[in-house]
């Protein structure tokens, strides 16, 4: 058998990367699976050993203690409260610290670049491991085939299929249609897959190491007792044996029980406008040209008194996402976040969204703005300085790696095809052009033609078949595993039809269950009436600032709702939902997300004390956390029902006083009182609009901010 070059390394626990390998792009998980299906079959196999802590056959699982294992490096980001493989990094606060969690500060980015690295080196290694077992007539194919390996993307503004239908105000029945599908990807939630085992190749069914993590068994005591005191399971329930994902199911006591994937997406579809949407404001909007204020959700108090710009940022929108796919589940949550194998396409493509981003703002001596920046308040704990160690990632020639030596990522060994050879006005237009016509500008664009609401064939983003793929299909090759969905090539894409009404009218529980997705039970339609007989009356308590008077013909108007709050308000992770319009208040917390008044959330991603050195440190500082949610999305789709008359502020502005509502969940899941925010943690809100020339139009980019409706949207909440 040949000597695998990483073995070293990955004795050692080094992170050497893949350079020696060569450079090679990164790609959509689908992508990856429907061109290389050898290569993807070996990632399959390499996965599930990683995460296998026991068996029969010692090549064939990884003990969970291994420092290279699934569960160990896992662990770096959260529990276990113990060093990895003894490094430094781990040290108590107040004796109770752990964590080597990069979070809130400007090393957030860059920390997870070499995180990354790790787990694909590790994976890479077992799958040179994997060729070797083959036989004389399929070793060669599978050696071809690992050269194609790169850790996959999930790129969530990717259709997956035809035709979306999920909660939304557009229609009468409490549901939205979209032509495009942005549910998540089968290969992360089928049960089941099948693989061409070594040696032969043979077809074997095999537990799918993309849909969940069984954790190690109870006996070996993988978390301590003072692990187990910091979460909200223990070992004997069902999110104890394996990890879970958005808006988990309930039995009749309640008990979180299974993953709720129609949950998971149409919360997936109501939000990809908006995630569009903020996608390219970073790379659009002026502000984000600053690397402080893309790179992190961090802002200490000399900083930002009261959010008066978008407050956006990766790290917010990388936090949102654990929040839409964590929900009651293990993504939800720093301590318990990488356990879930999603967890490493996520990163993958916030860590591609970063490529991105230098791909438009390189480093340049004359642009410091595009690198660290040290705050004026000596206490500001979002900067670390682009030199200092990036625990406990380990360089081959001693010593960590640091920020500045991750910069680039073939430094590791990969690329993205979205910024590979590419100058930064080509990677802007690249961008724009592959996404852009998935945002609407104007309430116009939602009923154009339908080349206009369709993805340019140079994009190549229509939907793939995976019908044929084999790691869908039975070993017999008779049917499919469970829960398989084939392509819906047969159905026509269609288009939402304008209507004229003023409001819900309610529908018949039919037509609900006969849709792709259903309401709960909890929240029947006639919930869902929005309140417009009181919107003419409602006047801000405050004279509005002046406006800039603009022809509104030739611009767009974006609306957002910008936060601020503390990060340990509620001593871990959190979330703020934002809904515009009416909705059941006896739905159950989680099952908010599926409202059709669902917007957004701010999902505060943080460890309780007890769990992370850097929390701990942001608890002493009550750091200042800021996020960004667009409403533009919704306020166009009243504006088309005749709901709302225009997206001018003398319309928006009493229609948001109206209707914006927010709701808080804990860290436990429990409903907070929003008052527990505004009073004692600092929690600000405001509304901004974006007003810029169209497609087209001459013109500068104008923000306006509303903060004379703030107070009152606040005080609405309960």
């Amino acid at each position: 058998m040949a000597t695998n070059p990483l073995k070293d390394a990955n004795d050692k626990g080094i992170v050497k990367g893949l350079a020696e390998f060569g450079k090679v792009a990164r790609r959509d998980v689908d992508e990856l699976l429907h061109d290389e299906p050898d290569c993807f079959n070996l990632f399959l196999i390499a996965l599930k050993q990683l995460q296998e802590t026991k068996g029969t056959n010692k090549d064939e699982f990884t003990p969970w203690d291994d420092k290279m294992s699934f569960f160990q490096i896992a662990g770096i980001h959260g529990l276990p409260n113990a060093p990895w493989d003894n490094e430094r990094g781990k040290s108590d606060v107040n004796a109770t610290g752990a964590g080597y969690c990069a979070h809130r500060t400007q090393t957030f980015p860059t920390w997870h670049r070499p995180y990354l690295a790790m787990f694909e080196q590790a994976l890479y290694k077992k799958m040179l491991d994997i060729v070797e077992r083959y036989d004389s007539r399929n070793k060669p194919i599978y050696q071809q085939a690992v050269k194609k390996f790169r850790l996959p993307y999930w790129d969530y503004l990717r259709p997956r299929d035809y035709n979306a239908v999920f909660p939304g105000v557009a229609r009468p029945d409490g549901l939205t249609s979209f032509p495009y599908d942005f549910r998540a990807p089968l290969i992360l939630t089928m049960p089941e897959v099948t693989v061409r085992m070594y040696p032969g190749g043979k077809p074997t069914t095999i537990l799918n190491p993309l849909s969940t993590f069984n954790f190690p068994d109870p006996s070996t005591n993988f978390f301590k007792p003072k692990d187990w005191a910091a979460l909200w399971f223990d070992s004997t329930s069902p999110s104890g044996k394996q990890t879970l994902r958005l808006n988990v199911q309930r039995d009749d006591d309640s008990v979180r029980t299974l993953s709720d994937l129609d949950s998971l997406n149409a919360v997936l579809n109501i939000v990809r406008e908006s995630t569009t949407r903020m996608s390219l404001n970073f790379l659009e909007r002026g502000i984000y040209q600053n690397y402080r204020e893309f790179s992190t959700v961090g802002a200490d108090r000399e900083r930002l008194r009261r959010p008066n710009f978008p407050t956006g940022s990766l790290e917010g929108l990388h936090g949102n996402y654990h929040g839409y796919i964590g929900g009651g589940g293990h993504m939800g949550a720093v301590t318990t976040a990488a356990f879930d194998p999603i967890f490493w396409l996520h990163h993958c493509q916030v860590d591609r969204y970063f490529a991105i981003w230098q791909g438009v703002n390189p480093q340049d001596p004359n642009k410091p703005e595009n690198w660290f920046q040290r705050s004026s308040n000596p206490r500001a704990t979002d900067y670390v300085p682009p030199n200092a160690d990036l625990l406990p990632f380990r360089q081959p020639g001693g010593g960590y790696w640091n920020s500045n030596e991750v910069v680039k990522p073939e430094t590791l060994g990969y690329t993205y095809n979205d910024i590979d050879g590419k100058s930064p006005q080509q990677v802007l237009e690249d961008y724009k052009n592959r996404y852009s016509w998935s945002r609407r500008l104007t309430v116009q664009n939602k009923t154009e033609v339908l080349e206009g609401r369709r993805p340019p064939a140079e994009a190549n983003l229509e939907p793939l078949s995976l019908d044929d793929s084999p790691f869908f299909q039975k070993p017999d090759g008779k049917g499919f595993h469970a829960g398989y969905k084939p392509l819906n090539v047969a159905a026509p894409i269609t288009f939402p039809k304008p209507s004229t009404r003023k409001g819900f009218a309610a529908s018949q529980a039919g037509e609900l269950q006969a849709s792709i997705f259903s309401l709960a039970p909890e929240a029947q339609p006639e919930d869902f009436a929005l309140k417009v007989e009181a919107v003419a009356e409602v006047q801000p308590t405050v004279s509005s600032a002046p406006e800039v008077k603009v022809p509104e013909e030739k611009v767009s108007r974006e609306w957002y709702v910008d936060d601020q709050v503390q990060a340990l308000a509620l001593n871990g992770s959190f979330t703020i939902l934002y809904l515009v319009g009416d909705f059941n208040q006896n739905t159950p917390l989680l099952d908010l997300r599926i409202s059709p008044a669902f917007v957004g959330n701010t999902h505060v991603f943080a460890a309780p004390i007890e769990a992370c050195d850097n929390c701990g440190r942001s608890e002493e500082q009550s750091l200042l956390v800021t996020n960004t949610n667009p409403l533009t999305d919704q306020l166009l789709d009243y504006v088309e029902i005749g709901t709302l008359e225009s997206m001018r502020p003398e319309h928006v502005k009493p229609f948001l006083v109206a209707n914006l509502k927010w709701r808080v969940i804990g860290p436990d899941g429990s409903r907070v009182d929003p008052r527990t925010l505004s009073e004692s943690k600092d929690f600000k809100l405001s509304i901004s609009c974006k007003i810029a020339p169209l497609p087209g139009q001459d013109g500068e980019v104008v923000y306006e901010q509303y903060d004379e409706i703030s107070d009152e949207i606040i005080a609405n909440s309960s």
